[in-house]
């Protein structure tokens, strides 16, 4: 007999999330933007739909009468509306400059249909991954479809499906759409984003259900060959997660594909396989990897994953607006006890309770499950600790501005950066490590600092070697006319190696261009032990 739950399957879902949480990470804490490369780690979503498709088709192989769509599709909205409404509103609350909102936009998340509409103004308008959330809620409504008789006619839906990415393909293709756009519609919102170009993942999982049952449910074997397989299933996955770069710009080369193909190769096409195999070794669960995955620690890792996937981002938001400067380790085990603790505040006080009082609506099964809502131990230290986590921030060291007119030598230089603020000095410090930066500012008016400290480290002859941005303030701090701060960052040694000068700029948050910047000179050899102030010049933008 079938078993209901997979907790082999239920596990790798945290791997999944957390495989996303690395790609979102990148560039943050001083990781550096190939962090993990070359792994496009943003597949982790392809993953969640194919497994999607398989957890539905298993538990639901058919679904009978009319009523019984009506029932599936509340159990599914109770299983992603509550949770993707409450981290919609934990978004604005807590980063609100970052949300575009405008009441169609507001009324396109509540109705999870903005992933529809392939423009990122509108399906990364509020929480932005909440975009998969819109694609997998159209999975949902087409999956009555989907299922009846799925087991005669697996093959022509799964072939539709990968017809239907063709076309797609051929669509953005043929309009010459751009890869990715602020505001127009792109590539990326029409093969990355748009449920008729993941369906086949979905689809795709629905049929290894079908052959899970059939053929693996109930077959047994020595756990030396369990082994064998996951090893095997692992081997794949890594291969084709690997070269999934090297094999999509092979394939875009092919007139067919080009880079409306490529979108979807790199983030879905190349490794689906490898998703599938995987899914069916794990569920059928004879190897120790998968006995090892229904350990109840990982198994429930996987349960608070949604609620881990749907909160990441709105955190790492939150830290590149208040804590960006700091680096390290300490900052990373920081943040992912966070993310661990609010995953878990909201799967036990929100995801599950609440989906469990609307299956039951209207019923003393709903009722019941108000009544059975209780606070555990566990759950209590959760909150305390992200509520003590967030005192503190808010409460913490503020940004070190002088109260003081700022009063200078003729000797320091003075460049105006906009009506708004004024670069009086760079101090720069050579040492083994690395190079210490320390520039002055002069508020020109009242104003909250929010920028963007954008660096360019060039070569002798002026040649871009890498950038760098560091946030100016640490938090939103409001300084007065005539107040004084600084900046402070650090640039390792082994990213100087040809660096001859740096050109910093200042950059507003969601990426506009500098309107000024100064070229400071870097030492090509450690300093002693003082500070050299050069002066600068401003020069035309080359960022």
């Amino acid at each position: 007999m079938a078993r209901e739950k997979i907790d082999s399957l239920t596990s790798l879902r945290f791997f999944a999330a957390a495989a996303i949480v690395a790609y979102h990470a990148r560039g943050h804490f001083g990781l550096p933007t190939t962090f993990l490369a070359p792994f496009e780690l943003s597949q982790g979503v392809s993953f969640f739909f194919v497994l999607s498709g398989f957890i539905l088709a298993f538990v639901y192989p058919s679904l009978g009468p009319q009523g019984a769509r009506g029932k599936f599709w509340l159990a599914r909205f109770a299983r992603v509306w509550p949770l993707h409404f409450s981290t919609m509103l934990f978004y604005v609350l807590l980063v609100p400059e970052l949300v575009r909102f405008s009441p169609a936009k507001l009324a396109a998340n509540l109705a999870l249909v903005q992933g529809w509409i392939p423009s990122q103004a509108w399906f990364f308008s509020f929480n932005s991954v909440s975009w998969s959330i819109s694609t997998e809620a159209f999975f949902y409504f087409a999956f009555p479809l989907l299922i009846k008789n799925f087991e005669r006619t697996w093959p022509i839906k799964l072939l539709a499906s990968f017809l239907l990415v063709l076309l797609m393909a051929a669509i953005g293709n043929a309009l010459h759409l751009p890869v990715t756009s602020e505001t127009a519609v792109s590539i990326h919102g029409l093969m990355y984003i748009n449920p008729l170009s993941r369906v086949f993942e979905f689809v795709l999982g629905m049929t290894l259900a079908v052959l899970y049952r059939k053929h693996l449910v109930e077959r047994s074997a020595p756990v030396l060959v369990g082994l064998a397989c996951e090893a095997a299933a692992l081997s794949v996955l890594y291969a084709f997660t690997y070269y999934t770069v090297k094999i999509s710009t092979s394939l875009a080369r092919l007139p067919f594909v080009q880079e409306g193909g490529k979108m979807w190769l790199e983030h879905a096409g190349v490794p689906v396989i490898s998703f599938a195999l995987l899914i069916l070794v794990m569920a059928w669960g004879r190897g120790p990897i998968a006995k090892m995955l229904n350990c109840r620690p990982f198994v429930f890792l996987g349960e608070i994953s949604f609620s881990m996937y749907l909160l990441h981002r709105l955190l790492l938001h939150y830290y590149w607006d208040h804590f960006s400067t700091e680096q390290g380790v300490a900052p990373i085990v920081l943040y992912l006890a966070f993310l661990l603790s609010l995953s878990f505040i909201f799967w036990s006080l929100i995801e599950v309770p609440l989906r469990q009082i609307i299956v039951g609506l209207g019923s003393g099964a709903g009722r019941k499950a108000v009544a059975n809502i209780k606070i555990k131990p566990a759950t209590s230290l959760a909150v305390m600790a992200v509520a003590v986590g967030f005192w503190n921030i808010w409460n913490g060291a503020p940004l070190k501005v002088a109260t003081a007119p700022h009063t200078h030598g003729d000797s320091m230089f003075s460049n105006d950066f906009g009506d708004e603020l004024r670069l009086t000095s760079a101090l720069t410090k050579r040492e083994e490590d690395g190079l210490h930066v320390r520039l002055n500012w002069e508020a020109l008016k009242p104003q909250k600092i929010r920028n963007v400290v954008a660096v360019q480290l060039l070569s002798e002859n002026n040649s871009l070697v890498r950038t760098k941005n560091y946030r100016q303030s640490e938090r939103e701090e409001t300084v007065n006319a005539r107040s004084c701060f600084q900046n402070e960052f650090f640039i390792p040694a082994q990213e100087l190696t040809y660096v001859r000068s740096l050109s910093i700029g200042l950059a507003r948050p969601l990426g506009d261009a500098p309107t000024n910047t100064v070229v400071v000179a870097v030492e090509p050899v450690p300093s002693e032990q003082q500070d050299s102030t050069v002066a600068g010049r401003s020069t035309k933008p080359v960022l």
